[in-house]
């Protein structure tokens, strides 16, 4: 089965249907202070740590930063190959939706990495 592309408004209609997930995977993750409502930060350079997390079943809605879905689109590809029956990728990704208003929440931030100082580096 192939993964299918799913628009701003599309998602945006569902964003409270419990039953999809909604994966963000930019790779400008740390420049950002808001995602999409919902959604889960999933690397995507690692996603075979990741897709074991969920069954094969689930409904998967894909972004990152590139309005032409790089990193979505290798993510789609990589899990329509591992089994995943139900992946949908967002056209334009985080660019459209950001620019659309559409909604958004803030981001909690990734946690320092250990013996890492806020503003000061590594020890």
């Amino acid at each position: 089965m192939t993964f299918r592309r799913i628009t701003k408004e599309e998602l945006s209609s569902r964003l409270d249907d419990a039953q999809i997930v909604i994966i963000d995977l930019r790779s400008n993750w740390a420049g950002s202070t808001l995602k999409i409502r919902r959604a889960r930060r999933q690397s995507p350079t690692d996603i075979a740590s990741w897709a074991v997390n969920y069954p094969k079943a689930t409904e998967m809605i894909l972004y990152c930063s590139s309005p032409e879905e790089s990193d979505s689109l290798r993510a789609a590809d990589t899990l329509t190959a591992a089994g995943f029956e139900n992946i949908f990728v967002l056209s334009g990704g985080w660019a459209v939706w950001e620019t659309s208003g559409l909604p958004t929440e803030k981001r909690i931030p990734d946690p320092l990495p250990k013996g890492v100082v806020p503003n000061v580096g590594k020890p």
